[in-house]
């Protein structure tokens, strides 16, 4: 019941003192699953096991791609979540971004890749100019949407250039109440990937390049 009535204070985001201090980009990679939630069914294993090597991997060529990037992984290898833990754990470290990974056992001859970022029904503006403001988890998306939407649209860009149309289709960004976004207040994407039995590695550096331009412009 605490989580389901969870409010996001973005006093704690905000006021001086609260939050730590850093100069480099941060970014927090969420794999999908814990250890009580194995995920969805793929070729050789499970998108729980899946997606944290690929974050481990991820996050190794990122680091070597841009070394003034800092990145976190939201859970380790044994870890148990409590609903909106790794949301919690990315509004108290006020990161910059957040990619949630999502892998599906692709069927289709060429593997889909599909971007999201969270927009629910109920979405109306925020007044910025109010740094005291009390949000629920399931408006904290509001707080940075047009950032979000933005560096979803340039990671699209990349994922669609033509250097990767023959290993896979990257769909248009869309904005729905994608769950493992919810209550995330920094700019958060989330990437599901149709996996084949060629496994994620194919994936690695299109993900890396396209953060090129969203790292470099702050």
């Amino acid at each position: 019941m605490f989580f389901n009535k969870l409010i996001l204070l973005t006093l704690i985001l905000l006021a001086p003192g609260l939050v730590y201090s850093r100069q480099n980009f941060t970014i927090i990679l969420d794999p999908a699953g814990d250890t009580k939630h194995i995920g969805r069914a793929l070729h050789n294993n499970f998108e729980r096991s899946a997606t944290f090597q690929f974050a481990q991997e991820l996050k190794r060529q990122i680091q070597i791609n841009y070394p003034q990037v800092n990145v976190i992984l939201s859970k380790t290898a044994g870890q148990t979540l409590e609903k909106l833990q790794s949301a919690s754990f990315a509004n108290r470290l006020n990161v910059d971004l957040v990619l949630s990974l999502n892998f599906y056992k692709e069927t289709a001859i060429k593997p889909y890749v599909f971007l999201y970022h969270f927009k629910n029904q109920n979405f109306f503006s925020v007044n910025k100019t109010d740094q005291l403001e009390f949000y629920p988890y399931h408006q904290a998306f509001m707080i940075n949407f047009d950032r979000t939407k933005t560096w979803g649209a340039t990671i699209q860009k990349s994922l669609q250039h033509a250097n990767y149309r023959h290993y896979f289709t990257c769909h248009q960004l869309l904005a729905i109440p994608f769950k493992p976004l919810a209550g995330i207040v920094p700019p958060a994407i989330g990437i599901e990937i149709g996996i084949k039995t060629n496994g994620w590695e194919p994936y690695i550096m299109p993900i890396v390049n396209s953060l090129s331009e969203i790292i470099y412009a702050l």
